[in-house]
């Protein structure tokens, strides 16, 4: 004999298949109604509405999911509260979308320290906000933006190499930083091309020789 569902299960069960209706009530008002300044101010409420009542579900019954779906409701509210309602000016609106976007990942890490892999799309998601404030600055983004890019790239590269002490890591970061700090510091694009053209070589030359040299050092150890 099959056993009953518990009630907290059913509980959610229900909320989920009433937001659902409501939704796709609103969806089908809502295509036939474009434009209209109400329906916006109903979507925020609802979708508000609906973040507060998962939030009370996984207090109250203890569903994980439910904190998923609130947020999710509750960030699609403020997303269409800013982006209607709030006159946000520059690249603030898409740098606090890609925030909101990163957050559950982070979260997912912190609920589960050894599934790190979370942290990845959530890096690459913070690390594109700065370069949408430096793209505002034509002045600046053309030599910021190849030395941010590059220091971006070569920091996992760096903190895998003090997790995991492998010398092709440091390599291979260090090269990366230091080349966008080669940018950050030359006072024009051509100048920094032409400061790589010598110490770009002499620096790929280093990290080969680093390598030569731990193998060398492992070979004597055996």
């Amino acid at each position: 004999m099959s056993e009953l569902p518990e009630k907290n299960t059913v509980r959610g069960r229900m909320l989920s298949g009433i937001a659902v209706i409501v939704f796709g009530v609103m969806l089908l008002i809502t295509n036939f109604n474009q434009g209209d300044a109400v329906l916006t101010w109903v979507w925020i409420v609802l979708l508000a509405a609906a973040a507060a009542a998962f939030a009370w579900l996984a207090v109250v019954d203890k569903l994980k999911w439910a904190w998923l779906v609130a947020y999710i409701c509750g960030g699609a509210s403020l997303i269409i509260l800013l982006s209607e309602k709030v006159n946000i000016e520059g690249q603030l609106f898409p740098a606090i979308v890609l925030l909101a976007i990163a957050l559950p990942f982070i979260a997912g890490w912190w609920n589960k320290r050894e599934d790190w892999g979370l942290l990845i799309p959530a890096y690459i998601l913070l690390a594109v906000i700065p370069i949408l404030f430096i793209s505002e600055n034509d002045a600046l983004s053309e030599r910021l933006t190849p030395a941010y890019t590059l220091v971006v790239i070569g920091v996992p590269f760096l903190v895998g190499y003090f997790i995991k002490r492998t010398t092709g890591l440091l390599v291979a970061g260090g090269i990366l930083v230091a080349i966008g700090v080669i940018f950050l510091i030359s006072s024009s694009p051509d100048a920094a091309e032409n400061v790589l053209k010598f110490l770009g070589p002499i620096a790929v030359i280093g990290g080969g020789i680093v390598l030569l040299a731990r193998a060398w050092t492992q070979n004597q150890q055996h």
